[in-house]
């Protein structure tokens, strides 16, 4: 073989090897972005879980000065005797904000009977004796950090104690 052929033959190989290498290193960027965007969102999911948390805890408080009113039935987004403003149930906090989406007698839910409740003004008893009425609450709130969201629901079980003179 001459060294015109040889010659042609190894910049051929180069120019291959080179193509090679510069596909795996696309991949490998590729892929590397995909998971840091995908870090980066689970990040701010994060983040909102924890801003909805604090929203939950105001679900509670509206509960609590609901009740502290006299207002033993209220329940959000229909709001009867007892209005708060539109602000409360929306804020700001850090670089997210919550907003409680419902706040409403809870329901159990069971395969054979279907729905049960709703929880409300049921008798308090301990030892035998009644101390009051309890009702459960189901609260949920969105919590969005960076078009990132999370909807978190819990139930609060509120007790009202009977004050005997």
């Amino acid at each position: 073989m001459n060294r015109v052929k040889m010659r042609g033959m190894i910049e051929i190989i180069v120019v291959l090897v080179l193509f090679l290498l510069i596909a795996f290193g696309a991949i490998y960027l590729h892929t590397s972005s995909q998971n840091v965007f995908s870090v980066s969102k689970e990040a701010y999911r994060i983040e909102a879980r924890v801003i909805a948390q604090g929203g939950f805890e105001k679900g509670i408080l509206l509960i609590k000065e609901a009740f502290r009113l006299g207002h033993f039935n209220w329940q959000y987004p229909i709001q009867s005797g007892c209005n708060f403003a539109p602000r409360e149930f929306s804020k700001k906090l850090g670089n997210g904000q919550f907003r409680i989406e419902s706040i409403k007698h809870a329901h159990i839910y069971t395969q054979k009977d279907g729905k049960i409740g709703p929880y409300k003004d049921i008798p308090y008893i301990i030892n035998g004796i009644k101390k009051g009425y309890y009702n459960l609450f189901e609260i949920s709130v969105r919590g969005m950090v960076r078009g990132v969201g999370t909807t978190l629901k819990g139930i609060v079980k509120v007790i009202r104690y009977e004050i005997v003179y």
